[in-house]
């Protein structure tokens, strides 16, 4: 209907403590409409400046530093979500070409995300350890405990991983062994 949100979505969305927000695009859809029509609307009306990302080396998982396992990697990134090059300031270079870039801070072009969407091989481990994390927020902690322990049951075992992680395996495939280890983490 060419909106990604009703006109109602604050009033929709406000009375939630947490909003567990997915991955959106498609590659023949420029960035800037899912961002500004949709994730930044979002962060700005409920001030969500903080995007706190955990890096772990997950069990089972090969780091791409040499001599670095899962005990030397273990951090959080903490970056802003509404100011610098979200904050809306600066413009778009060379409009509806293929060289088309966004001058922020920083320069971004539209290339990226082709060789992933919609081949149904993006991982979702993220995705799941976001709402591991929500969870946790929320004081779920034993569902947040299990559900980590289900993600790293599926890295240490290591035969159902997507392409980024050296395995051959869909995305749905790695979802159903990471419910199938929380299932089993359950019991």
């Amino acid at each position: 209907h060419g909106s990604y949100m009703p006109a109602d979505w604050t009033k929709v969305l406000q009375p939630f403590q947490t909003i567990y927000f997915g991955a959106v695009g498609w590659p023949t859809v420029p960035d800037h409409i899912s961002l500004w029509g949709l994730l930044l609307p979002i962060r700005k009306a409920f001030d969500q400046y903080a995007n706190v990302r955990p890096v772990r080396l997950l069990p089972g998982l090969r780091g791409r530093l040499v001599g670095k396992g899962a005990e030397h990697i273990d951090f959080v990134c903490v970056r802003e979500n509404t100011e610098g090059e979200y904050s809306g300031v600066g413009g778009r270079v060379h409009r509806g070409t293929p060289h088309e870039v966004a001058i922020q801070d920083i320069v971004f072009t539209r290339m990226g995300t082709e060789d992933i969407a919609g081949k149904g091989i993006a991982n979702p481990l993220g995705t799941i350890w976001a709402g591991q994390m929500m969870l946790d927020f929320l004081g779920e902690t034993e569902a947040a405990r299990l559900l980590m322990q289900a993600i790293e049951a599926v890295t240490q075992a290591g035969t159902v991983l997507t392409p980024d992680l050296g395995g051959t395996a869909a995305t749905g495939q790695v979802t159903d062994a990471v419910i199938a280890a929380l299932t089993h983490a359950g019991r």
